[in-house]
């Protein structure tokens, strides 16, 4: 059981961090004014599969949905500025 679970976090952790990369490769995302520290994107991405698959695992479902409230108010205002697209 505990080697399933290791097994889902690592698949969740760096298999998220494959996909996330493949599908801004789709779309053409460059890095320009959103790039910042670097890997601190993947990191902040590691880590926050990890909160998720760890709330998934203990059937917190609401603290997950409380996760996506906070990144949209914390983004925000950097949508705001950023304008329609």
């Amino acid at each position: 059981m505990v080697l399933k679970i290791l097994f889902g976090y690592l698949v969740t952790i760096l298999g998220g961090s494959f996909f996330v990369s493949s599908m801004f490769r789709l779309v053409n995302f460059k890095e320009g004014k959103f790039s910042g520290i670097k890997y601190a994107g993947m990191l902040i991405g590691f880590f926050e599969r990890f909160i998720i698959l760890t709330l998934v695992l203990l059937n917190q479902y609401s603290a997950i949905a409380f996760i996506f409230t906070a990144k949209s108010i914390a983004r925000f205002e950097e949508l705001k500025k950023q304008g329609p697209l």
